[in-house]
């Protein structure tokens, strides 16, 4: 078993019973990938003095109730790196933050990155009733975002051989047949993917439809990469999405999901059909060229499209979060 706590840092923190790393993401995922998780059976963890505590784990050894091979993660973890455990094989299992922060009060320990990793591995090896199911690639949301990821990997692919072929085009001629036959293949590809990302999606909400320029590729992404159930707060959310001042946004923001509402401010606010997004764009290049007034026009476009991009992301975490609550009473 492998407790991982995802630090505000670059760094992540793991603990497998015996040896505490703080590693990158890459490092984490090359390791485990090789199979180097050193994972042993429960030790007393120097971490938890409660000698009930202490007892109580012996018992749970001693019965067998050990959770080798199993990945430990707290609750509100990015969806992603769950993904990319689920992808190496290895079963994902969260475990609440009360839970782990209960056990911290009761010994009086600091919060940390170490120690918390270490509190998360302790409880989860004594107490694997407060553990959810494991998270395997059985899963739909896990399906969803493998759907995607190699969508837009294809894509990615596609768009670069489609830029090869132009110049191929302009020192020959025309295409070769090798050529467009590797394209049409990824452009089925391509569309596949999405296809099957789209159909293991929740349904956009009535309320989004209306919101001209939000399509099913855009939506799909939005929900893969940053599903605003997943956080608690608006402001968590915006700066998950790379979407508040430099100050705030941290290492961490995810910039697919940045890349995403942007292409949907430029999408809506572009539209002669969306008059709302279109005003408010303007707006706003107003307002930044009064407040900035070195600003050449190209900062104020880009000023301006971050706070309609802001705007539509704050709409979307309001309806699909009224929507969840709503499923839930």
């Amino acid at each position: 078993m492998i407790a991982i706590d995802w630090a505000h840092t670059k760094k992540l923190v793991s603990f497998d019973g015996v040896k505490v790393r703080e590693e990158s993401r890459a490092s984490l995922l090359k390791r485990l990938r090789i199979g180097d998780d050193s994972v042993l059976s429960l030790k007393s963890n120097p971490l938890v003095n409660s000698p009930t505590v202490v007892e109580e784990s012996i018992e749970t050894v001693k019965s067998g109730g050990s959770l080798n091979s199993a990945i430990i993660l707290e609750t509100g973890c990015p969806h992603s790196l769950t993904y990319d455990l689920v992808r190496l094989g290895y079963p994902v299992q969260f475990i609440k933050g009360q839970d782990v922060k209960a056990l911290r009060d009761m010994n009086g320990h600091e919060k940390g990155d170490v120690s918390d990793t270490m509190l998360i591995h302790f409880l989860a090896s004594i107490k694997p009733n407060l553990l959810s199911a494991p998270v395997t690639m059985s899963d739909s949301t896990m399906q969803a975002t493998d759907a995607y990821r190699r969508y837009y990997r294809i894509q990615s692919a596609r768009v670069a051989l489609q830029n090869q072929g132009t110049g191929f085009k302009r020192c020959f001629g025309g295409i070769s047949e090798e050529l467009e036959t590797a394209l049409g293949t990824l452009k089925a590809a391509e569309t596949s993917y999405l296809k099957k990302a789209e159909s293991l999606v929740p349904e956009m909400p009535l309320e989004l439809r209306q919101i001209k320029g939000l399509g099913d590729r855009l939506w799909t992404g939005i929900i893969v990469t940053a599903n605003p159930v997943k956080f608690k707060t608006l402001s968590r959310y915006l700066r998950f999405c790379g979407l508040v001042s430099k100050e705030q946004i941290g290492p961490n923001y995810n910039r697919h999901a940045r890349m995403l509402y942007h292409q949907l401010a430029k999408s809506v606010a572009m539209m002669q059909s969306e008059p709302h997004y279109r005003a408010l764009y303007d707006k706003c290049k107003l307002d930044i060229a009064e407040r900035f007034p070195d600003y050449t026009k190209g900062h104020v476009h880009n000023a301006a499209m971050n706070r309609v991009s802001t705007f539509l992301a704050k709409e979307i975490y309001r309806v699909v979060s009224e929507r969840d609550r709503e499923s839930r009473n």
